[in-house]
């Protein structure tokens, strides 16, 4: 029963306060994709978008530079 209440506490702290995944990887941070069809693909992070976690990288092809959005999950942070 206590397993249960500690768990109803935390999801009514997480309606209260947005967790953000992988809070260590910001701007500027150099990242590898670890899954999905651009799994090993490094690249920059462009920015964190809102509270949650969507991450902005840099896509280059065909020397065009494109903003595009993946889950912070599937990103391992190269750069210290």
């Amino acid at each position: 029963m206590e397993d249960l209440r500690a768990l109803q506490r935390c999801e009514e702290l997480a309606r209260e306060t947005p967790i953000l995944v992988k809070p260590e990887i910001v701007k500027g941070d150099t990242v590898q994709i670890t899954q999905g069809p651009l799994k090993g693909l490094q690249t920059q992070v462009l920015r964190r978008e809102g509270e949650d976690d969507a991450v902005i990288i840099n896509l280059t092809m065909l020397n065009t530079h494109i903003a595009y959005s993946v889950s912070a999950e599937t990103l391992k942070k190269i750069t210290e």
